[in-house]
């Protein structure tokens, strides 16, 4: 995991990037490529968003949410190679066999 994954991670966190609650915003100033500013004014023409503030908060948030994803993908990648988890994640499944093929049974029988 690159260093301060996890304080980003954590920030992201924090975020809950999924509230619609009304944010707090704060000015600032974007420079866009003029070809990137061209689409971005049709497809507000055309209905994707109310204006461009809408559209690169929308854009940023779908970024945002992306990168936790994969800090969160990275962070369990370790788990793969990991041996001692491996071996502890097998022990909890042997002993859950028996009720998981319990509860599949009763989920056949309601059939």
């Amino acid at each position: 995991m690159m260093p301060g994954a996890m304080s980003i991670l954590a920030s992201l966190l924090r975020l809950n990037l999924n509230d619609n609650a009304m944010p707090v915003t704060q000015r600032t100033t974007v420079a866009l490529p003029t070809h990137l500013l061209e689409a971005a004014d049709e497809a507000i023409a055309r209905g994707a968003a109310r204006s461009r503030n809408d559209l690169i908060a929308r854009a940023l948030l779908h970024e945002l949410e992306a990168f936790q994803r994969r800090l969160i993908d990275e962070a369990f990648s370790g788990m793969a190679d990991d041996a001692v988890y491996q071996r502890e994640a097998l022990e909890i499944a042997d002993e859950f066999a028996a009720s998981d093929w319990e509860a599949l049974g009763g989920s056949e029988a309601g059939r």
